[in-house]
């Protein structure tokens, strides 16, 4: 009963967020429009998946550097690394249009959002290994690959999995910058919806909508289970 009585103050925030969302599914099955949803899914689930995976390959060493070495100007380090998530989607829009990526520019930008996030939930499931651990099992002999593959990996794979389903999810879901960058005749569920906004097509636009919410808090939901075997995997 205590624990409810917690939860109160924050009923009606929650509310005011959630309401919005829970009638987005309502409005889609009343007004239909599901056919504008269903071109787009398959080109963004595959942007989102190669966004992903190079946002692991791009994101992965840099945690490992930040949690291994301890650099001067780390806390500059990691600014640096937040960047892509600080500044606004349109400075980077300008600054990418510019260059001549052609059809691989939505990933290298889905991957630019992304990185960081790897990296920092990466280095987050790092930092919790125990460095007595390693010290001892250095003591007691045990090679450094072996420690690397019995210690260091079972705690930090969880992270990092963790960090590139949330950079799925950013690269999913980001209406402007992905976007800006794509040919002109990707079918993407962000750009379907936009479109539909702006024609004035309720359906179209709560269809899409609803297939981006949905996708996203599948993504969450996996993301937030393997942060949870992380922690079980380090002890917490």
């Amino acid at each position: 009963m205590r624990r409810a009585l917690l939860f109160l103050p924050g009923a009606p925030a929650a509310l005011f967020l959630l309401l919005p969302l829970l009638a987005l599914p309502a409005l889609a099955v009343a007004e239909g429009g599901w056919g504008a949803a269903w071109p787009p899914l398959g080109t963004s689930l595959a942007l989102a998946g190669a966004a992903g995976a190079l946002a692991l390959i791009l994101g992965g060493p840099a945690a490992f550097g930040l949690w291994r070495w301890r650099l001067p100007g780390r806390a500059a380090l990691l600014g640096l690394l937040a960047a892509p998530l600080l500044l606004p989607a349109t400075i980077w829009a300008a600054a990418l249009r510019g260059l001549p990526l052609g059809p691989a520019g939505p990933v290298l930008a889905g991957a630019l959002l992304g990185a960081p996030v790897v990296a920092l939930c990466g280095w987050a499931a790092l930092s919790r290994i125990d460095g007595s651990t390693l010290r001892a099992a250095a003591v007691l002999g045990a090679e450094p690959r072996l420690v690397w593959r019995r210690l260091v990996l079972p705690r930090a794979l969880p992270g990092l999995g963790t960090g590139t389903l949330l950079a799925a999810a950013l690269a999913l879901a980001e209406p402007v910058l992905i976007p800006s960058l794509a040919p002109a005749g990707m079918p993407l569920l962000s750009r379907a919806m936009l479109d539909a906004v702006r024609n004035g097509s309720a359906g179209a636009a709560a269809a899409t909508g609803t297939a981006l919410l949905l996708l996203t808090v599948l993504l969450l939901l996996a993301a937030a289970l393997l942060r949870r075997a992380g922690r079980r995997a380090a002890g917490g």
